[in-house]
């Protein structure tokens, strides 16, 4: 399948069955993982959308090959659609906490954007939660990780506004609480 079919194809109305279906057919070799990646940076917001939601199906299912993991996380950083953003934190949320490492992931770039986007106060809920999940998976990569993230946990509980962040807050942090007294 060509780029502007797959353009085609994600402009049309999605859900969930036919965003399994476009993961299927990625899976398959119709397109590339490399391509769809590359579309979640489209300037129709709605497309990118559709793209990142159909990359999400791709990655968890947990078959994606190592080079298709380091594109992704090539482009983690960059991207800028808050809805793209929700569904890059689910992928990296899996990465971290499912698949065996794989060479050539800047973790440090990964941890300094996906902090950033928690710190950020125009940043949707759901992906900050993500961003707690993402950043606890990864507290022992980096020394001071551990430290940041208990940070950030206790700036959100002291100035959040969100109830269901403020309970993954208190769960995170009781969960760091509890390492450190060990």
């Amino acid at each position: 399948m060509k780029v502007q079919d797959l353009e085609k194809e994600l402009s049309a109305r999605q859900g969930k069955a036919r965003a399994a279906h476009l993961a299927g057919k990625c899976r398959e070799g119709d397109f590339l993982c490399r391509d769809l990646i590359d579309l979640t940076f489209h300037r129709d917001g709605v497309l990118a959308f559709h793209a990142a939601w159909v990359l999400e199906h791709v990655f968890l299912a947990g078959t994606s090959p190592e080079q298709d993991w380091q594109y992704f996380f090539e482009h983690y950083g960059e991207q800028k659609n808050r809805s793209c953003q929700r569904h890059f934190t689910k992928i990296a949320i899996y990465f971290f906490n499912r698949v065996p490492t794989v060479a050539g992931v800047d973790l440090e770039g990964v941890i300094e954007r996906t902090i950033e986007w928690l710190a950020d106060p125009s940043t949707p809920v759901a992906v900050k939660a993500n961003c707690i999940d993402i950043l606890f998976a990864l507290r022992g990569k980096e020394e001071w990780l551990t430290e940041e993230l208990t940070f950030q946990l206790e700036f959100i509980l002291q100035y959040g506004t969100s109830a269901a962040l403020q309970s993954r807050t208190k769960k995170f942090l009781a969960k760091l609480r509890k390492e450190r007294k060990l």
